[in-house]
């Protein structure tokens, strides 16, 4: 069993490696616990394996039940991560490229060195480490953007594990395959090597197009800006206009009452005078809501509270926010806007068995809080800073400007989906 014991580090090296590629590159749907939970029982049951096969001195064995496990989990494994299929599909087939010429390539450069039994888990260590070092720091913060090009680049990565599939599936005996094959093979990994610095280059061009789309986003953010603050002016002046003329009509209707009532009052027609008073009770308009002092915010909930009363869409919104408040009454509005305006588009699209709700608290306690909550029937599928990915050209505009308005004013955004619920909640 001693002499087991440097296969057996070997092993556990690569077991453990892959998994911690596999929290690299994949997007955990569940806690820190229940992952860490789910990864340690893959550790085991894969490190059993290969303690069975080494035991067994069989190494061939082991590579194609590795093909077989990898199969296996990355059926197993979906439901536990949040990324999209096809992305899904990708990082589990690169994280098995990269298995394979980690293989090879410590292999043969473990053959020459002293010691070549430890060497081989040593250059092993390095280069798993190595790869993952990269792929957290310069790739990772690339890989949440790329939402529409993940078919693209699976052919690519699929070819590459086929390729690799072909001598490991189809060997006799692995350790002469790769001693007599070690040329096909380096070429091979020269080739997948190429293949995925073509790819990263392409995140990179991408992610620099979708910063530019962002640079331009604030550009007509600000130009929207500057538009409805322009209509919020004349629709201000409308509304003041309209007023007025409605308080003239109003005053002269409140005199002509008055001096009938007293004229009732005076000849003692006490039933005449409160009929009239009852008749004007139920004339009398009905006052609209106000949801708050800083009248700004107030009329963009009750635009929208409106919506919400023609969709027949039950709704509990709570405000309280004084009519001076530390940020820009226009610019709260539109972000507020956009939440309202997102979420009443998400619950139009619910299945009609699920009962769709909003809620919506805004106020203004030496700190001020907004926070919009709707129910909904999926996953949101989340980049690495917790915030909404856009599956769709053209959408997630309304997000991009929450995201700057936080941004001008230092607040803190954060999303996430609970319970069936997608909630957002904005601190400043």
């Amino acid at each position: 069993m001693t002499s087991l014991f440097p296969d057996f580090l070997r092993a556990l090296v690569s077991i453990v490696m892959n998994i911690v590629l596999m929290v690299t590159l994949l997007q955990p749907k569940y806690s820190r616990k229940v992952t860490n939970l789910v990864m340690f029982a893959f550790l085991v049951c894969d490190f059993l394996i290969a303690v069975f096969c080494y035991i067994h001195k069989d190494l061939t064995l082991l590579s194609k039940l590795d093909v077989v496990i990898f199969i296996v989990t990355c059926i197993a494994m979906k439901p536990l991560f949040q990324d999209s299929f096809m992305q899904w599909l990708f990082s589990f087939i690169t994280i098995q490229n990269i298995g394979a010429v980690v293989i090879v390539l410590s292999f043969l450069g473990s053959r020459p060195l002293p010691g070549s039994i430890y060497a081989n888990t040593l250059l092993r260590l390095i280069m798993f480490f190595s790869i993952s070092i990269f792929l957290r720091y310069s790739i990772r913060p690339l890989y949440r953007q790329i939402v529409s090009y993940w078919n693209m680049y699976f052919y690519m990565a699929a070819t590459i594990c086929a390729a690799f599939l072909y001598y490991f599936i189809g060997s006799r005996n692995i350790v002469v395959t790769l001693t007599e094959e070690a040329v096909p093979l380096v070429l091979l990994i020269l080739v997948a090597t190429a293949s995925y610095a073509s790819i990263f280059h392409s995140m990179k061009t991408l992610s620099r197009e979708h910063k530019l789309q962002e640079e331009n986003l604030k550009m007509q953010n600000g130009q929207e800006l500057l538009r409805l603050s322009v209509l919020s002016m004349q629709q201000q002046l409308a509304v003041i206009d309209e007023a007025a003329r409605n308080m003239s009509i109003t005053n002269h209707d409140i005199r002509h009452f008055n001096n009938t009532l007293i004229e009732l009052l005076r000849r003692g027609e006490v039933v005449k005078a409160t009929a009239l008073l009852e008749q004007q009770v139920l004339k009398h308009p009905e006052v609209p809501r106000r949801y708050c002092e800083n009248r700004t915010v107030n009329a963009a909930i009750s635009h929208y509270a409106g919506l919400l009363e023609l969709a027949d869409i039950p709704c509990n919104i709570k405000a309280d926010l004084p009519e001076e408040i530390p940020v820009d009454s226009l610019e709260l509005s539109i972000a507020l806007s956009n939440l309202l305006e997102n979420a009443i588009n998400a619950l139009e699209k619910l299945p009609s068995d699920i009962t769709p709700r909003l809620y919506c608290t805004i106020l203004y306690r030496e700190q001020l809080i907004l926070e919009v909550e709707n129910t909904c029937d999926r996953e949101i599928p989340m980049d690495e800073k917790g915030y909404p990915i856009a599956h769709k050209t053209g959408h997630g505009i309304g997000t991009k400007s929450v995201l700057a308005f936080a941004e001008r004013y230092n607040a803190e955004v954060i999303y996430r989906v609970c319970n069936n619920c997608f909630n957002v909640r904005l601190v400043l």
